[in-house]
């Protein structure tokens, strides 16, 4: 059974174009992939590249003409948004 997640997108807080991701239930490192297929399915989004890092796993999407980066880090386990 795939799990199902919830997130909410943050506009950031600062000038600073990153948006914080909360998920829940927490995507672990291993589950990030099924994570990040329901986000950019979500979004409506078109994938462009993945890096699944040792650290930090990242992918690199297309959504209304602007690329945009989803990341995950291992040791905080946090997820944000960056422009590519």
């Amino acid at each position: 059974m795939t799990t199902q997640y919830n997130f909410k997108i943050l506009a950031p807080e600062t000038k600073e174009q990153t948006q914080h991701v909360i998920v829940s239930p927490a995507p672990d490192w291993d589950d990030f992939k099924a994570f990040s297929e329901q986000f950019i399915e979500h979004q409506g989004a078109t994938v462009i590249s993945t890096d699944y890092g040792m650290d930090r796993h990242q992918v690199d999407y297309e959504l209304e003409g602007k690329r945009f980066r989803l990341n995950y880090e291992h040791y905080t386990q946090s997820v944000w948004i960056e422009p590519a």
